[in-house]
């Protein structure tokens, strides 16, 4: 397993894997797969450049992403202190080899440099990440009724934080 940060050069590899998480689990992701399959391909090179993506290979040939998660930091100096874990996903073909918490270990590492908080939200349905996450030392904090509207229907989001040392 090899795992690091994308870069703009990374953008046509990192726009494929979104598009797909986005098209195939609409309910785990806030995002909309129509709106962002519309973006130009300089939208995900910026997207890279302007934040912190982790992504996870096989090994250090990367061949192609097995896996994505990454960070966005509160810019106002109220909010700075507050990191938010995003975009955590992994091909199906990579699920329960030990990709996703090497990744969201990446973000927290990265995160702890400057903030003193790390949270997420996550569907309250997707009971495997759930465990995931709580098993990388994330809480429940609240829960947000009906937060994502998919194809009519409401989800619930489980909101979680991890303080960091």
């Amino acid at each position: 397993m090899f795992i690091r940060r994308l870069g703009p050069r990374d953008a046509s590899a990192f726009r494929a894997i979104r598009l797909q998480a986005l098209r195939d689990h609409p309910t785990a992701f806030g995002a909309d797969y129509a709106s962002d399959a519309r973006l130009p391909p300089e939208a995900f090179a910026q997207r890279l450049q302007d934040s912190v993506m982790f992504a996870a290979f096989a090994d250090a040939n990367e061949a192609a992403i097995l896996g994505t998660a990454g960070l966005f930091r509160g810019s106002s100096a109220k909010t700075r202190h507050i990191a938010t874990l995003w975009g955590v996903y992994l091909r199906p073909e990579a699920r329960g080899l030990g990709f996703a918490r090497p990744l969201i270990d990446a973000v927290a590492r990265e995160a702890a440099r400057d903030c003193h908080s790390l949270r997420l939200s996550v569907e309250a349905g997707n009971t495997a990440a759930l465990r995931l996450y709580q098993s990388a030392g994330f809480t429940e904090w609240a829960r947000d009724h009906g937060a994502l509207l998919v194809e009519g229907q409401l989800y619930d989001e489980i909101l979680m934080r991890r303080d960091l040392a």
